[in-house]
């Protein structure tokens, strides 16, 4: 049986107060891989920065269990000279 490592529960983020992300609930389980697909502007970073606790909620919780470790990296990349 996989063990739960992140629950975010009723989870709600945005920016001066505004939600971007509403009322979501999830789990990861140790060892899964996840993947998250949206539109431009759907809410996907701003729900990552939420779990890596770079964001604060503007309502609900997200928890991991002991041990656990979330990492962010933000990644550039430069327009191609053809762009």
């Amino acid at each position: 049986m996989a063990r739960i490592c992140l629950d975010f529960l009723d989870l709600t983020l945005g920016y001066s107060g505004k939600p971007v992300v509403d009322h979501v609930n999830g789990t990861l389980q140790t060892g899964s891989l996840t993947a998250m697909v949206g539109p431009n502007g759907a809410g996907k970073s701003t729900l990552l920065k939420g779990i890596a606790g770079i964001l604060r909620p503007i309502y609900g919780k997200c928890t991991t269990r002991e041990a656990t470790r979330i990492t962010y990296c933000l990644l550039y990349t430069s327009p191609s000279p053809r762009d």
